[in-house]
């Protein structure tokens, strides 16, 4: 997955922040995902833009995503991610949640 992210990052959540090496931000999601016993993601839809001089390129998915934690509740949120490329790279990302109820 790292292969995908700049060598130092940003990126927004609702109720936090990080910026830093993608080492570090990669340790974190590992940490995340591994409180999960299971995760699958839908696509819905994603769209591509780029600034009008070209020097920006964004892309935001919009994503159903279930999933199982450690105590066997079962729960979907709906992502909205926003992530913009240099090179070819991930440098700066924002996801926005929806819970399900």
């Amino acid at each position: 997955m790292g292969k995908y992210y700049t060598d130092t990052l940003m990126a927004a959540f609702d109720g936090c922040t990080f910026s830093g090496p993608r080492s570090q931000y990669l340790k974190r999601a590992k940490i995340m995902r591994d409180s999960l016993k299971d995760l699958s993601i839908k696509l819905y839809d994603w769209q591509s833009v780029s600034s009008k001089d070209r020097k920006e390129a964004w892309v935001t998915t919009w994503t159903l995503r279930s999933f199982t934690n450690s105590k066997g509740h079962r729960d979907s949120m709906e992502y909205v991610q926003d992530m913009q490329f240099k090179d070819g790279k991930i440098v700066k990302t924002g996801e926005y949640v929806r819970l399900l109820k």
